[in-house]
């Protein structure tokens, strides 16, 4: 996670940014502590890692365990479309079935799988370990051969995030203490529209149940504004996705 966000300022409601209606102005209690180490990627609860390089799934398990985690496993379906958000095509999954053959057991107990066409095939009687691969649907692979590896453990519970109320939206102040302007999330969209008003976008987000947070894009020469709404926030992603973009703004919801 990037070094120049110092915090967030909330109680700004969506009335009092974009004067929406009868919305309060809420003040956020909490601040963004750290729940994650350096380099790890926060979402829903738990940390993540993309560790460099390529490992069989044996040295994933033990790099993993190594960094006080397992190798990932999705547990829903929106877990699951955060790790393909991440753009890596090839990822170990924290799942086998080399003690029983087509008994598949995850190092965690998730209750979720997303095998691609008919499920696990066991091709040449070699497969016994799962990854994300091809269209990111699950499949079964060798154990024998590399992917790349994400490894997650929970989230440092001590900390908190702010607590806002629905519908309150922040942005993001830098060292100075000025809000960071002409920064937006890059590849996160989860729809896009063109808006009259930048108050159209907040009214979108909060009318879509899987926006996170939104940039407001403003095309001067044009004299239009465009709305991204993402389905993921800044402290969920590599901060490489959060981008220095001319006539942006980015919000999220903390809640």
């Amino acid at each position: 996670m990037a070094t120049f966000w110092k915090t967030v300022s909330c109680g700004l409601s969506i009335m009092s940014v974009f004067l929406l209606g009868n919305l309060h102005s809420i003040v956020c209690s909490g601040n963004m502590n750290k729940l994650c180490p350096d380099s790890w990627m926060y979402w829903g609860g738990s940390c993540y890692v993309i560790l460099p390089g390529y490992m069989t799934w044996f040295d994933a398990d033990e790099a993993c365990k190594n960094n006080g985690a397992l190798i990932v496993v999705p547990e829903s379906p929106e877990e699951n479309s955060f790790l393909r958000g991440l753009g890596i095509n090839g990822i170990w999954l924290g799942c086998s079935d080399t003690e029983k053959e087509g008994q598949w057991v995850c190092l965690e107990e998730c209750g979720f799988m997303d095998w691609a066409g008919q499920g696990p095939d066991n091709w040449e009687g070699i497969q016994d370990c799962a990854a994300m691969v091809g269209r990111f649907q699950w499949d079964d692979r060798a154990c024998t051969e590399s992917y790349s590896v994400v490894c997650k453990k929970p989230a440092d519970e001590t900390k908190s995030e702010p607590q806002c109320a629905d519908h309150t939206y922040c942005f993001v102040m830098g060292e100075d203490g000025r809000p960071i302007t002409d920064h937006c999330l890059s590849g996160y969209t989860l729809k896009e529209m063109k808006i009259a008003t930048a108050g159209q976008c907040g009214q979108a987000c909060i009318q879509e149940p899987c926006c996170r947070s939104f940039n407001v894009r403003h095309n001067a020469t044009l004299h239009q504004k465009a709305c991204q709404l993402n389905y993921a926030t800044r402290a969920q992603v590599n901060s490489d996705r959060f981008i220095l973009t001319e006539n942006c703004m980015y919000f999220e919801t903390p809640c």
